[in-house]
């Protein structure tokens, strides 16, 4: 499978919101291999820093992250070069 296959597949799995966060690290590898990449402090690496469902006391069993991180906006890193 091509590089840009990959690429490819990775930014559409991304606009559906299912990219794991080592996704997102190897699609930033490949299309810039000219440092290392850092993963975020504040979010760990997956763009997302903290759950917000709309509701002044939150209910929910399972909470996920949905809130986009402020500090890599929600890239989940940079590269360090």
């Amino acid at each position: 499978m091509s590089t840009d296959k990959i690429i490819s597949d990775l930014k559409e799995a991304a606009e559906r919101d299912v990219v794991t966060a080592a996704d997102n690290n190897v699609m930033r590898l490949m299309q810039n291999d000219d440092g290392d990449y850092v993963d975020c402090w504040n979010c760990g690496g997956s763009g997302k820093s903290h759950h917000d469902c709309g509701e002044d006391t939150c209910c929910c069993l399972h909470p996920i992250d949905n809130v986009p991180c402020d500090i890599c906006d929600g890239k989940g890193g940079w590269i360090n070069e």
